[in-house]
């Protein structure tokens, strides 16, 4: 009993250890990509290359901070959807009987 519970311990923390450092690189993404977006637009259409990649590393840094966030409140969200496929799956059964 003892060992579960300091793996539940252990599972439990690994996700918070990763917070941290997912989100500060993906401020540091996208803050890279807001300069070389802003550099794209300074110097005007030899810049196209510099706003295409500041555009993707906005992109990347933006879906960086999305995972530190789930791995952050990775129980909330899973129990949230747990709920939400459940109701889903009644209401599919519910609009199946009424079919018949």
């Amino acid at each position: 009993m003892k060992n579960i519970i300091c793996t539940l311990l252990v599972d439990k923390k690994s996700y918070h250890v990763l917070f941290l450092p997912l989100l500060s690189s993906g401020i540091v993404i996208s803050t890279a990509g807001i300069i070389l977006k802003f550099l794209g637009e300074m110097v005007g259409s030899d810049g196209e290359g510099f706003s295409i990649i500041g555009v993707r590393l906005i992109i990347g840094g933006v879906c960086t901070i999305f995972i530190s966030f789930y791995a952050q409140y990775y129980k909330e969200i899973s129990k949230s959807l747990l709920i939400l496929k459940f109701l889903f799956m009644n209401f599919v059964k519910r609009h199946e009987l009424s079919r018949r």
